[in-house]
């Protein structure tokens, strides 16, 4: 073990005055340290900030642009047609019938024992304006749908059991509509079409001396009307009305998605600037949030609250009075009846003039001291 000389000749605690000076000599070391650990603090909590910033800036500068907001949505007046519309639709409506749906050709052979096989030794299959020749390497039925689904030929092929040891040979196209029929033949044996190829069509106007068929390979009838498209589902007995309009709904979630990005803001730069205190038997200790004081943030915080408070439309008018409010807590508030109202009294006010960006945060610099303890 070692050995000890601890106040041999002095009497004094010589281990105990080391340890003091040396603790003494690490206090710059340890306040470089604390001061590293809240420059960090700072820079992360600066990041966050600028994250979110940055991403309500792209929600401004989108709902700036012009037609941003010239939002619509389409239905139908039955179950039995669907609608869809882009950024491209544009208000408007039209009537239409649907008198046939998309089908696609489904032919079978006739019933083949799995013993003696294919008994044919090649077939020819048209499709497309061309003509596929089909040679099986053997009678074997699996071998007949292998070489069918190898060719490419528009056409897939499957075996199909009718009974023990009976087999049918199933052909679908590849393609719906009339552009994927196709004809099979086989010297010595038939073939019968299950479902024919057929387009989906339906009849603008019907019932008035302008009615007009429309087909589609599929049951989907693209841009119907700019930007518009349906999905028929069903054949239809009665004319079916397709409607195009604003869609109220799509411009007041947009509003509502702008006013909650400036809220988390808010509500990020609060939770970072809170002082808090807190009393024990040493004294008071009050410990401020890594924001509070910064001008840098304050000033972040203001331009954004005054852009958004500034008028909007043509004419100008307050927010407020389409439901978007600044509270007594310094947050915004978003009605959605009043705003639902105000569109609806007054839709072209809608479009928002353009407005600059909230800027990006200025580089992080060292942070105030964070806490003091009064004895």
């Amino acid at each position: 073990m070692g050995i000890s000389l601890d106040g041999l000749a002095s009497g004094l605690d010589t281990t105990a005055l080391i340890s003091s000076v040396m603790q003494v000599e690490a206090i710059p070391q340890t306040l470089l340290k604390y001061k590293s650990q809240d420059l960090q603090s700072m820079v992360s909590a600066l990041q966050g900030l600028n994250s979110k910033v940055a991403a309500l800036a792209t929600q401004a500068t989108a709902a700036a642009k012009p037609g941003a907001l010239d939002l619509n949505t389409a239905t139908t007046s039955s179950d039995k047609v669907t609608a869809t519309a882009t950024a491209a639709a544009k208000a408007g409506s039209i009537d239409f019938q649907v008198t046939k749906l998309a089908q696609t050709q489904v032919t079978v052979t006739p019933q083949v024992n799995s013993v003696v096989g294919w008994p044919y030794t090649t077939m020819t299959i048209n499709s497309g304006g061309q003509a596929f020749t089909i040679e099986p390497l053997t009678s074997n039925l699996d071998d007949v749908v292998t070489a069918v689904n190898a060719a490419r030929a528009g056409v897939t092929a499957s075996k199909v059991a009718v009974g023990a040891g009976e087999y049918r040979l199933q052909f679908t196209a590849t393609k719906s509509g009339e552009a994927g029929a196709f004809t099979i033949s086989d010297p010595g044996t038939t073939f019968t079409n299950v479902k024919t190829a057929q387009d989906a069509e339906i009849s603008l106007w019907p019932g008035t001396a302008a009615a007009q068929a429309v087909k589609s390979s599929t049951n989907t009838f693209t841009d119907l009307l700019p930007g518009v498209s349906i999905t028929a589902k069903e054949v239809t007995a009665a004319p079916v009305t397709l409607t195009v309009a604003r869609d109220d709904a799509g411009i007041t979630k947009l509003a509502s998605g702008l006013v909650e990005g400036v809220n988390g803001i808010f509500s990020y730069v609060a939770s970072k600037s809170t002082v808090t205190s807190t009393t024990n038997t040493s004294g008071t200790s009050t410990t401020a949030g890594i924001f509070a004081g910064d001008s840098a943030v304050r000033s972040v915080n203001q331009n954004i609250l005054s852009a958004a408070s500034l008028p909007v439309g043509t004419p100008p008018r307050s927010p407020s009075e389409i439901g978007i409010s600044i509270t007594k807590t310094g947050t915004m508030e978003f009605d959605e009846k009043k705003f639902s109202a105000a569109l609806a009294a007054d839709p072209a006010a809608r479009q928002p003039r353009s407005r600059r960006s909230p800027r990006v945060l200025p580089r992080p610099r060292p942070p105030p001291p964070t806490s003091t303890t009064a004895p």
